[in-house]
């Protein structure tokens, strides 16, 4: 049909029947807008079903999710520097993989790296994290001291999550050390992120595993337990007292500077007696020294139970599990 025909034939339809057409077939019309609207309302419901379903705790998330294992191989290579670095005792390149580092647990990282000779068998078990490509990561070694034969099996947890230029790095906030000794803040939701994953099945099972395999390392070879409870615990004592002497310092130097002025008075007295008096007084510091060393021998009982909830290093949290054992 040529257009000047449709033309001509839509020029005789007048306005009256048009309207005499809408008047006939009224409720068909009715019906065809009302299931657009209830088709609009329900896309709106679904999509709001679904913005629920994203916005679960991602805590059931992590719950519901298994751990992928040696998945990603950057944050494989990543735990891999880093622990090459602490062994090392290399502060500022570990600072590269991990930030941030407060000095005590630098001074920490380079005590341990004195007997630390190596990191092995690095496995790295993650989840999700609570940001876009952020990673809960748990990662399994053994750990080679100077000197000793037997590799002792280790576990730590760190927070993986990528920086401004896209590159992976551990979120040093998160570790052992700052969660217990909270010296800079972190967030509240990544913390209960955390605290749920460690309470995860597959992570306790994982967690037992290791503990298991370190039991029978320490069992099996004398010198490792003679590193693991005695050389290390002497050596994190020695840390533990010099890092709260540098803390009591200040308070220390106080009542020194109050008894200076005292000093001067004993000299004032002409008589000869006074002078014996004066010897009296190295006698009281000599007492004040003792004192120290009795406060050491107190902390001394609880040094497994403090170097387990401190160190960062995996094995060594295992290690101290094996003393308070």
């Amino acid at each position: 049909m040529k257009a000047s025909e449709i033309k001509e034939k839509m020029s005789k339809i007048s306005k009256n029947d048009i309207s005499s057409f809408f008047q006939k077939n009224w409720k068909y019309f009715t019906a065809v807008i009302l299931f657009v609207v209830l088709a609009v309302v329900m896309i709106k419901f679904s999509s709001g079903n679904k913005d629920k379903d994203n916005g679960l705790s991602t805590e059931q998330s992590t719950e519901s999710e298994s751990f992928q294992v040696d998945a990603v191989p950057e944050i494989n290579t990543l735990m891999q520097n880093y622990y090459n670095a602490y062994a090392a005792g290399d502060l500022a390149t570990l600072q590269t993989y991990a930030t941030p580092v407060s000095e005590n647990e630098q001074s920490l990282i380079t005590m341990m790296s004195q007997y630390a000779e190596s990191y092995q068998n690095i496995k790295c078990y993650t989840k999700s994290g609570l940001e876009a490509d952020s990673y809960l990561v748990c990662v399994t070694l053994d750990l080679k001291f100077a000197g000793v034969d037997t590799t002792a099996p280790g576990m730590e947890f760190f927070y993986v999550k990528k920086n401004e230029q896209g590159a992976l790095y551990i979120d040093n906030l998160y570790s052992s050390f700052n969660r217990h000794y909270k010296e800079q803040p972190t967030d509240n939701n990544v913390e209960n992120l955390i605290s749920s994953f460690e309470t995860q099945e597959d992570v306790i099972a994982l967690q037992a595993e290791v503990q298991a395999n370190y039991e029978k390392a320490i069992a099996s070879d004398e010198n490792l337990s003679n590193m693991v409870t005695v050389t290390i615990a002497d050596a994190y004592n020695a840390w533990a007292t010099a890092i709260a002497q540098a803390q009591q310092q200040p308070a220390t130097e106080e009542p020194a500077t109050e008894e200076t002025p005292a000093e001067p008075e004993a000299p004032v007295e002409p008589e000869a007696p006074v002078e014996p008096e004066t010897p009296a007084e190295p006698e009281v510091t000599t007492e004040t020294v003792y004192t120290l060393d009795k406060v050491n021998v107190r902390q001394e009982p609880n040094a497994s139970q403090a170097i387990r909830l401190m160190l960062p290093s995996p094995a060594i949290d295992m290690v101290m599990i094996g003393l308070s054992a």
